[in-house]
């Protein structure tokens, strides 16, 4: 899979992403390479995460944390239950509650739906909501185990690699 969010660097799984004038490669193995003076597979706590979205997204900080807990709200109702209590089970606590939904079954919507909610939820326009999006799931990539991303992205369409 290909694509690009923001760094340079390589990390996680195998996933590249781009668009939103963000690039990003997920790939390498784990533990390889340094990102942010830390090696895959360190924890990442909920301050390092919210700075990491802030400075890929060009947001403040408070603004990226409502970024962060849109998309995860969002990103709930677009993965199956399972799959998203699994992941909030990686994430720092701060980040993960958004994300677990009141039901198992995934919505089925596409990118554009995505950006709508969460720009509705954060209050911001939808480039700012793209580019938040973008952010957080390249964020998501560095700070859950490679495969748990992987997990992730497969539930989502294609297109969801090109944000």
């Amino acid at each position: 899979m290909t694509g690009a969010f923001g760094t340079d660097r390589e990390v996680g799984a195998g996933i590249s992403f781009t668009g939103a004038g963000i690039s990003f490669t997920v790939s390498g193995s784990a533990g390889a390479v340094p990102v942010m003076g830390r090696r895959i597979g360190d924890a990442m706590d909920s301050d390092d995460f919210i700075q990491l979205v802030s400075r890929r997204a060009h947001v403040p900080e408070e603004q990226a944390g409502e970024l962060i807990r849109a998309t995860m709200l969002t990103l709930g109702e677009r993965i199956t239950g399972g799959e998203a209590r699994h992941l909030a089970g990686v994430l720092p606590a701060e980040i993960a509650p958004p994300l677990v939904p009141p039901e198992d079954v995934a919505e089925k919507f596409g990118v554009a739906e995505f950006v709508r909610r969460v720009s509705e939820r954060a209050g911001v326009d939808e480039t700012v909501a793209r580019r938040g999006v973008a952010a957080v799931f390249m964020t998501l990539g560095e700070a859950v185990p490679g495969a748990e991303f992987q997990d992730v992205m497969s539930q989502l369409p294609n297109e969801f690699q090109n944000i």
